[in-house]
């Protein structure tokens, strides 16, 4: 415990001066302040605030920042700016590239490197080259895309830009893991990490920061992967980034149900599942609902475990995630080779081998074969069953996936113990903890090696301000400099002392995340008033049972996604709960607990997505605002507005600009 509240502390003093210089916002608080720069702004500023708005719709909405980014190119087109011209093509590369357009992505990228000047710019060039870098990796042209992606770092460390510098470290990881480059794998992970905790954009940071923690995850490396969630938790706290926040909490409970700890995982996942419904992600929510079924599947409460597995697949299919539907299709193979029930995984493992071609990805395919071997060892198709165990080794180290590596082993492990050649699965088991043992090992090293970069790097600033200290009129600024350095020295050095004293003691480093929870809660909203937390003096009153809550909430989904009542102007909360035979005590819970909204926000939300939907079609361009804000259940224009500008980030006007804009482009 010592040691978490001593690199949390350090943490703490590394990122201070970035918290003040960077005066943090939220997402949203960015996003509004782009929108309303709009308003005023000339053609070149329109060009540099649609860019950036961008950047914040490309993880929420695509269709949106698709919009923008069009509008951005037609501008800088139109008053012939040819560096924003330039830069605003290779953002909507980055829009191709989200939706898997890769060669409307490469032609937009052609044309950024054909206009005469417009690489001038050192950051301009940078993502130019990171995006072509970032294209060549998704078309698995790995050696093309480290030749990009060298020349992306190069131009961005000149420059300090460290969002830049780690976003290409993180790809040449990326391509190295493909290539089976393991050590050059983990240093460039290390890299990646040590420029986003350098970084003074926590937009920008977070989502990053949570990919490696994924990373280090998968090799093994539980203390690297702690150290580097508890980053990406406070980034992702500054900016009240709810999507990649949840996505966090799904990853610290997949590390906590696989690791021997006192902490909760299901707090983690009910409450990302929360955030992921709340954003109606239907990726997002599949990937929480899988979390959440594997979570009972190992404690072995099958019948909850299949409910949640059997919602999940759907979703993943409906949003184009096939390396997520073929993870939630193995599990729902072996989990119904755990009831015993071999028809029923034959037809959810031909499933799974549907959608892991549809993936297309090693990842997929190392996760397939290891199910498919389990499904034939319980059908006693022992050798089929260890062909398919071998060739998920190969694949899992193809990608450097130490984990899948382990599991494959104890499963032949239980193959030769089937067989009754105990020998040979003692042999088996032995070569897994054994790969367990060093994978631990290697977690310290790599933890140890990225402090000392941590280190180095600030005691170089130590020793630079030192000389500059006659430049200081205040002494008062002198020795608070010296004191945060020396604290920062001492605290690095005990810390040094307990990482060796503390090593092996893999989970601890989600301790402090315990303390974190009631906090983090409350931290899900975009603005701190789209999720209610329930006070204090409200806590006293009954709770619905689970239960209770399961069914309040199925029949209240149906309610509205069926039979549409949120259409209704005068639908009140009294009159819902008639419906539903409850009471408006425990539907306000049940609405509270699993969206963490009020009643109110909660009917917004569908109210505004059919008012979108309805604005989108052509055949309704005749109606005006008033008009369809009636017709989805709002009494007044202004009512439905707030409420257009709260969910949507902006007002029903500036969406139809937007929507002309694409059809447009479309035409």
């Amino acid at each position: 415990m010592l040691k978490q509240v001593l690199f949390r502390y350090w943490f703490l003093l590394f990122n201070l001066s970035i918290v003040q210089l960077s005066q943090a916002q939220t997402i949203n608080e960015r996003s509004d302040k782009a929108y309303a720069g709009l308003m005023h702004a000339d053609d070149k500023d329109s060009v540099i605030l649609l860019n950036e708005l961008v950047l914040y719709r490309l993880n929420d909405s695509l269709p949106r920042a698709k919009q923008l980014a069009y509008q951005a190119v037609k501008t800088a087109e139109r008053i012939n700016n040819k560096p924003l011209f330039a830069e605003s093509l290779i953002n909507l590369s980055s829009v191709y590239m989200a939706s898997s357009q890769f060669d409307s992505a490469r032609i937009a990228l052609e044309q950024a490197g054909k206009i005469s000047g417009s690489l001038s710019s050192a950051a301009t060039s940078g993502k130019y080259y990171l995006n072509l870098g970032r294209l060549a990796y998704k078309q698995k042209e790995y050696k093309e895309a480290i030749n990009f992606l060298n020349k992306a770092v190069i131009v961005s460390e000149k420059e300090d830009n460290h969002i830049l510098s780690g976003s290409a470290y993180l790809y040449l990881a990326n391509c190295c893991r493909q290539l089976n480059r393991k050590q050059e794998f983990i240093d460039f992970l290390n890299k990646s990490d040590f420029h986003f905790q350098k970084s003074n954009d926590p937009v920008q940071s977070g989502p990053f920061l949570i990919s490696l923690g994924i990373h280090f995850s998968d090799m093994g490396m539980i203390e690297k992967a702690s150290e580097t969630f508890v980053s990406a938790i406070h980034a992702c706290e500054i900016t009240a980034d709810s999507l990649y926040l949840g996505y966090l909490y799904c990853n610290i409970a997949g590390i906590l149900n696989n690791k021997p700890s006192d902490i909760n995982s299901e707090d983690y996942l009910l409450t990302a599942l929360r955030i992921f419904r709340n954003l109606k992600n239907d990726r997002a929510i599949g990937y929480a609902l899988n979390g959440i079924g594997l979570r009972y599947f190992s404690g072995k409460e099958y019948e909850k475990a299949l409910l949640y597995f059997t919602e999940a697949a759907p979703l993943k299919e409906k949003s184009l995630d096939w390396q997520g539907a073929c993870f939630v299709y193995c599990n729902i193979t072996e989990l119904h080779i755990a009831l015993k029930q071999p028809d029923k995984a034959t037809l959810t493992i031909q499933s799974a081998d549907s959608a892991c071609k549809s993936a297309g990805d090693k990842l997929s395919l190392a996760v397939f074969l290891q199910s498919k071997g389990r499904y034939l060892m319980a059908n006693q198709s022992f050798e089929q069953a260890l062909d398919c165990f071998e060739n998920s080794i190969v694949a899992a180290r193809e990608i450097l996936n130490q984990n899948i590596v382990s599991e494959n082993l104890l499963a032949i492990s239980e193959l030769y113990e089937a067989k009754g050649n105990h020998s040979v699965a003692l042999e088996y088991y032995k070569l897994y903890t054994a790969g367990k043992d060093s994978v631990l090992g290697e977690s310290m090293t790599q933890s140890m090696a990225a402090l000392k970069m941590r280190y180095e790097d600030e005691k170089n600033k130590t020793q630079l301000t030192a000389s500059n200290n006659n430049k200081m009129t205040s002494e008062t600024g002198r020795y608070y400099i010296f004191g945060n350095s020396a604290i920062i020295f001492i605290l690095l050095l005990v810390s040094l002392y307990f990482f060796f004293r503390l090593k092996g003691k893999a989970t601890t480093g989600f301790r402090s995340l315990l303390n974190m929870n009631d906090r983090n809660d409350g931290i899900i909203d975009q603005s701190k008033s789209e999720f209610s937390q329930i006070s204090p003096d409200k806590a006293t009153k009954p709770m619905p049972t689970k239960e209770m809550r399961n069914e309040i909430w199925l029949q209240l989904t149906d309610l509205m996604e069926i039979e549409k009542i949120y259409l209704e102007n005068d639908l009140s909360l009294a009159e819902l709960s008639h419906k539903l035979n409850t009471n408006t005590t425990y539907l306000s819970k049940v609405i509270n607990m699993v969206t963490h909204q009020n009643f109110c926000n909660y009917l917004n939300h569908y109210r505004i997505d059919e008012a979108c939907r309805l604005l989108s079609e052509p055949q309704n361009h005749h109606l005006t605002i008033e008009g369809i804000a009636q017709m989805v259940g709002f009494k007044s224009k202004s009512a439905f507005n707030n409420a257009f500008k709260k969910n949507m980030h902006i007002t029903p006007s500036e969406f139809l600009v937007l929507q002309s804009i694409e059809e447009e482009q479309l035409a």
